[in-house]
């Protein structure tokens, strides 16, 4: 067992110890993670009796959200979440649900038989937040939490103290989907059609002629006649399918350039002590780092 969870005490076991009435208590408040669904319910506060700060929240998870068969409590590290004291929500933030799963189920008194964290690093308080005596002394001090919170409550300093600021970065991916359809096909129509045609066609013409010399040789009278045959040309239509051109079916891919707009939050740091009181190290602009 490591030095600081032999400090370790569950917040409902401390009966000197009170939260003061400016801060939350989050015992008895959802987990969710960050797309909002639930996952557990805050259990109770692991406080270092060293430092008197909140290291862990003791929180039980739901069995259905991992495929456990039961439920599990597991403690998660303070600074993996955030209070969100408009909606009595504890949210995740750096703690996937991967990482979740994996933890070992949680033992009291802390760490018999279990590890809640990475054996590397220690669990560091919750934010700024710490237990401050503010009266009486012994068992009987009424104590708070205080520190420097989103409402700017002051803590007692130490040196070494450190303060995070992190801000979302956007991740771009993309994906296949499909956008639409094309169909190509055939089909039947009548059309009709006027063409001119030229054709050819025999006529019979009669001509009459003067007989001249001896005109009694051969002369008789009967009857007689000369059959003329006439011919002409006949239109005849054929029809038959000839191939005329085709369509050549195919699929290429172009880039198009797509502006995606989205808002990230940042965290910034903000001074509003006498700036005289900082060196060189501590430059900023004016209000805000």
């Amino acid at each position: 067992m490591r030095d600081y969870e032999s400090n370790l005490r569950r917040f409902s076991d401390m009966d000197d110890v009170e939260i003061s009435k400016d801060d939350p208590d989050p015992r008895g408040w959802d987990v969710i993670g960050s797309d909002g669904r639930k996952i557990g319910e805050v259990k109770d506060l692991l406080v270092d009796t060293t430092s008197m700060k909140v290291r862990s929240l003791e929180v039980e998870l739901e069995g259905s959200t991992f495929n456990w068969n039961d439920n599990r409590r597991v403690a998660l590290p303070a600074d993996g979440v955030r209070l969100d004291e408009d909606r009595d929500k504890v949210v995740l933030e750096g703690i996937g649900y991967d990482e979740l799963g994996r933890m070992d189920p949680f033992a009291y008194p802390y760490g018999s038989g279990s590890r809640a964290t990475s054996p590397d690093t220690s669990p560091p308080a919750y934010g700024d937040r710490s237990f401050d005596e503010t009266s009486g002394t012994g068992t009987t001090g009424e104590r708070g939490w205080s520190g420097s919170d989103e409402r700017g409550h002051a803590g007692e300093f130490e040196r070494g103290d450190r303060l995070t600021r992190s801000e979302e970065e956007v991740e771009i991916s993309k994906r296949e989907r499909q956008a639409g359809e094309v169909q190509v096909g055939k089909h039947v129509e009548t059309e009709r059609i006027s063409q001119p045609v030229s054709k050819r066609r025999e006529r019979v013409y009669i001509e009459r002629r003067p007989v001249s010399g001896d005109t009694t040789r051969g002369a008789t009278f009967e009857d007689d006649e000369i059959h003329v045959p006439v011919t002409e040309e006949e239109v005849v239509v054929d029809k038959r399918p000839v191939v005329k051109e085709e369509l050549v079916v195919g699929k290429e891919t172009v880039e198009d350039s797509e502006t995606i707009e989205t808002d990230v939050r940042k965290e910034r740091f903000d001074i509003k002590d006498d700036a005289s009181l900082l060196d060189e190290r501590g430059r900023r602009r004016k209000g805000e780092i």
